[in-house]
């Protein structure tokens, strides 16, 4: 897929396409067998863009826990989606830079990124520092269709790599609860918590309801009824939680 119609970055961030060979992958990370093993589901690296100030005018940045001076963009060609919890965060820990990769499984997509910061034990090591991954979705997915917009080169703040990173990893951590609510939640910054203890609460009512809808499988008649109604008092309590919700998020 095209997936400059989702990113919309400048031309000059845009590269020719280069895929990257997994012989090299292995031996740059030193990876164990294991995780070798797990590069086989690997169809193909190809890299994509780099955000940098040369070709994005997004300023590099520094200090005693960054050192940012591009922010590398991969197309990653999967060929199925077992384990690939591990394998996204070994090709991440690959790479000395921040990086985004952009995963292909068939029809399905997901976007990943990770910021990395110097080692505290290892002088010199850039070690991953925070990694947000979305769930696997299809483009065409109508409730998807804010998460894709957001992810815009334009919707980004450009001041610095620091806050560019930080700003996708954001979204994408957002984007993570879209199924559960049914739509992208558009947040506030700086009050995620808010917004994710009400997301804590409404994943307990969750499970609190697939719990008695469990217990009421084949229960008495009279154990039944009293299941019933605490059923309804949980699924009353998520219907009020989802309703706070759309309102923050739309305040």
């Amino acid at each position: 897929m095209d997936w400059n119609t989702v990113l919309k970055l400048p031309q000059p961030a845009l590269l020719p396409p280069k895929k990257i060979d997994k012989t090299v992958l292995v031996a740059q990370g030193a990876l164990t067998k294991k995780q070798q093993k797990l590069l086989d589901s690997v169809e193909r690296v190809t890299l994509f863009a780099s955000v940098q100030k040369s070709t994005t005018h997004v300023n590099n940045y520094r200090d005693e826990t960054y050192q940012l001076e591009s922010f590398p963009i991969l197309k990653c060609e999967l060929r199925g989606t077992s384990n690939s919890t591990d394998l996204i965060e070994i090709l991440h820990g690959l790479f000395p830079n921040p990086t985004m990769l952009l995963i292909e499984v068939g029809e399905f997509i997901a976007v990943s990124v990770a910021l990395t910061r110097k080692s505290i034990a290892e002088h010199g090591v850039m070690v991953v520092d925070e990694q947000a991954t979305s769930r696997y979705f299809e483009l065409g997915e109508q409730i998807y269709q804010d998460f894709i917009q957001a992810l815009g080169f334009d919707c980004a703040p450009q001041e610095n790599l620091l806050e560019f990173v930080k700003h996708y990893i954001r979204l994408i951590r957002l984007s993570r609860y879209v199924k559960t609510l049914g739509f992208y939640p558009v947040v506030p910054k700086g009050n995620e918590q808010v917004f994710f203890e009400m997301i804590r609460q409404y994943e307990s009512c969750s499970q609190e309801i697939a719990r008695i809808q469990g217990e009421r499988q084949g229960a008495p008649l009279r154990i039944a009824a009293k299941l019933r109604v605490s059923l309804d008092d949980a699924e009353k309590q998520q219907l009020e939680l989802s309703n706070r919700i759309k309102e923050y998020c739309n305040a």
